[in-house]
């Protein structure tokens, strides 16, 4: 990026457009299927029924549905009945998020040797401008920025806060399951620094949150535990589909094949043991991880590892959807702010958001974000898009290989 960001009125510039932006469109955005169930299940909490009984319902551990049900009451008091205050109200943590997220950057880019301050604010910039992350986040309702923040958290604090760390772990789960991937390698490197008081502190941090954040509420508003159980265990092994690689199998079906000679694809997408490499995926790449990275080295070996480990699900999982994509754009930054700006690759992260953006264009499709302003039929784009899919997937794929393969030897290099 070659915006003079030492001036401070570009950088208030950048920073003022990224604010108006964000606080402008918050309200008048969202994913119908989404926000409409975000909105569903504050109103359900806030009258005191549980938010797993009626399907659709949310997905995830109790902690949004909570600030959901307090958002609904929020804006209840501020504006009734007024869906915009409503959803406004339900993005506030996400908006906020790509702030914090931006001033984590600069915090940690001031302890680079020289340039820490330009380093920041470029790194900041990439992300605060990035139409991919605006959509996913603050448009779509996706609060995968939240999660990135406590995973961060998490490492950073590893070696010298296990306790909070351990803490900061367990909120990234109790927001969304998938920060679980992550658990072998913290794991692994609290352990590796050989005290048992570290060890003991993270893993009693780390439950007694989980306890705290994930199954009390359960036994406090005396909700059914089976409809978020069936959440999580329906995660294991779905159809492929979304951005997943694998889902490239189903859309070939789009461009009118079904078959490869007498082999149905239908018959490879239904194959159990396809929806489930994942699992010996990621223990191979623990594995990998441990026998390259036996140690805790750095914090961006910290973060290398978990790159790894996330883009080896990403690739192998069935069903991969748009905004899980965000935490990698992150983690490249993070790990940019701890090595230098030379280990940014402006390439790598600019072609990784073209490709979920252009897939997220025609699969969504982006007409449908204009809710709850307008119904905007989806058809017309969607049927346009459709031939697309499956290139797009499998684009994906081989975006994913390369940059496993790149890590993979950076971890292994890395001092």
């Amino acid at each position: 990026m070659r915006i003079p960001l030492t001036d401070q009125r570009v950088w208030y510039t950048v920073l003022g457009l990224s604010i108006v932006l964000r606080v402008a469109i918050a309200p008048f955005t969202g994913h119908p299927y989404d926000v409409g169930i975000w909105m569903m299940t504050g109103i359900d909490v806030a009258a005191g029924l549980s938010p797993y009984l009626v399907h659709p319902h949310i997905g995830y551990p109790p902690l949004w549905a909570l600030w959901c049900g307090v958002a609904y009451l929020v804006s209840n008091f501020i504006a009734r009945g007024n869906p915009f205050a409503y959803i406004f109200v339900i993005k506030i943590p996400i908006l906020v998020a790509d702030f914090v997220l931006a001033l984590m950057l600069l915090m940690v880019s001031k302890k680079l040797p020289s340039s820490g301050q330009a380093t920041g604010r470029v790194l900041a910039s990439w992300f605060l401008l990035n139409p991919y992350v605006l959509i996913v986040g603050v448009i779509w309702g996706m609060m995968d920025n939240l999660v990135a923040i406590l995973l961060i958290t998490s490492i950073i604090l590893l070696a010298t806060k296990p306790a909070w760390s351990g803490v900061s772990a367990s909120l990234a789960v109790a927001l969304k399951l998938y920060p679980i991937l992550f658990l072998p390698i913290m794991l692994v490197y609290v352990a590796s620094t050989r005290k048992l008081t570290h060890i003991a502190e993270w893993i009693l941090a780390f439950l007694t949150t989980s306890l705290v954040t994930i199954w009390l509420p359960f036994v406090i508003f005396r909700w059914d535990v089976a409809g978020f159980i069936g959440v999580g265990v329906s995660q294991v092994g779905r159809t492929p589909g979304g951005i997943a690689p694998m889902a490239t199998i189903p859309y070939l079906a789009n461009v009118g094949l079904t078959s490869v000679g007498p082999i149905s694809l239908q018959d490879v997408i239904n194959a159990p043991s396809l929806r489930l490499i994942w699992i010996p995926a990621l223990a191979m790449c623990v594995l990998f991880i441990i026998w390259k990275r036996p140690r805790f080295v750095s914090i961006p070996t910290i973060i290398l590892g978990c790159s790894l480990l996330y883009m080896t699900y990403l690739l192998t999982a069935s069903w991969i959807s748009e905004q899980l994509f965000e935490l990698v754009l992150i983690l490249m930054l993070f790990f940019a702010a701890f090595a230098g700006l030379r280990r940014f690759s402006y390439r790598t992260y600019a072609i990784g958001s073209a490709i979920v953006l252009l897939f997220l264009t025609f699969n969504v499709p982006l007409t449908s974000f204009v809710f709850p302003l307008y119904l905007i039929d989806r058809t017309p784009l969607a049927n346009f898009g459709k031939s697309f899919l499956p290139w797009l997937a499998l684009i994906f794929g081989c975006y994913l290989i390369t940059e496993i393969v790149t890590i993979a030897e950076t971890l292994s290099q890395t001092d």
